[in-house]
């Protein structure tokens, strides 16, 4: 099995056409690749993807159907949301 595909922040903003050419084959092979040289906080990538992630994990594993764990979500960011 292939590893997925390291496409460089850096040089996709000077325009590298190898580098565009090895995301455009990452997006249509794989769909998925990971990004290198970003300037984006590790702890913030934690919060708005991993741990949302594993928490919704959590709870389609304890039957919660996907809808209610959206609305749970909206209701811990938004307070005047209602059940």
């Amino acid at each position: 099995m292939d590893s997925l595909p390291i496409i460089s922040l850096q040089k996709l903003a000077i325009e590298d056409a190898r580098e565009i050419e090895q995301l455009d084959r990452a997006c249509d092979r794989y769909g998925f690749f990971y990004l290198s040289d970003s300037s984006i906080a590790t702890e913030l990538i934690e919060e708005t993807i991993i741990v949302p992630s594993l928490l919704k994990g959590i709870a389609l594993a304890l039957g919660l159907e996907a809808t209610e764990f959206d609305r749970y979500k909206e209701a811990q960011s938004n307070p005047s949301y209602n059940f």
